[in-house]
């Protein structure tokens, strides 16, 4: 018993990394406090905290066993909020500017407006032929993907632009697929 006590720390420490090793923990704490505070009660009053210390540590469990269950088939535990960012989530919030040459030497500006909730990016994207707006964004980490679809000026049928990037400090590296033309090129930010 007294080794037991002396290992008390490491084995809480040790339990308390996992959903069902505090339940374990709980469930030997409620019966230690039952015992203790009920041994002299009636049998009315043991069999009422009982059932009320049943229906509490059968609860805790149920959300222990759901909480592992997700953690094993999504990976994510459930407790952690989807809309955290992860430690290498870039923030591209606010105004870009890219510079494209064409191969005959023709260069022109690209505007892009990004505001991103949850790794899904909304925005704007301007072109010298107009603006469309950004659909299908998405943001893991430093990698960016969306579409625009626009009406282009003199033009009758929607063309739609594929990005992807890739995110650093202050530039994105674009690749920008539009009909049969890849183009590639960095944006820097303007402004936040």
């Amino acid at each position: 018993m007294i080794e037991l006590l002396r290992q008390a720390p490491i084995i809480i420490q040790e339990a308390a990394k996992s959903p069902l090793g505090l339940f374990a923990l709980m469930i030997m704490s409620l019966s230690i406090l039952g015992f203790v505070f009920f041994r002299s009660s009636t049998e009315r009053t043991r069999i009422a905290m009982f059932v009320v210390m049943f229906i509490g540590v059968s609860a805790f469990g149920a959300s222990a066993v759901r909480t592992t269950t997700n953690t094993v088939t999504t990976g994510v535990k459930s407790d952690i909020p989807s809309a955290l960012p992860s430690p290498n989530q870039r923030n591209i919030n606010g105004k870009w500017i890219g510079r494209i040459t064409e191969a005959d030497g023709y260069a022109w500006k690209i505007l892009f407006e990004f505001d991103v909730r949850e790794g899904q990016v909304s925005g704007i994207v301007t072109y010298p032929t107009g603006g469309g707006e950004i659909a299908d964004g998405k943001l893991v980490d430093d990698k960016l993907s969306f579409t625009t679809k626009l009406i282009p000026q003199f033009e009758t049928e929607v063309a739609t632009t594929r990005f992807t990037g890739k995110v650093s400090d202050e530039t994105i590296n674009f690749t920008m697929q539009s009909s049969s033309v890849l183009r590639k090129f960095s944006a820097a930010r303007i402004s936040k």
